[in-house]
């Protein structure tokens, strides 16, 4: 699940699949606890790669 909002990585949890987290402003401070958080969706690339 990759999402912009705290709400989106919770919904990722709770569905039992990993969570991504997109900030591309580095703004966003609750988090929900994602399973990475990321800036550019180039980032995602190495993580998906590894799984």
């Amino acid at each position: 699940m990759i999402g912009d909002r705290k709400l989106d990585v919770q919904a990722g949890n709770h569905a039992n699949v990993a969570s991504c987290l997109f900030d591309p402003d580095g703004l966003i401070v609750e988090t929900g606890n994602p399973d990475i958080k990321i800036t550019e969706v180039k980032e995602l690339i190495p993580w998906l790669s590894k799984r």
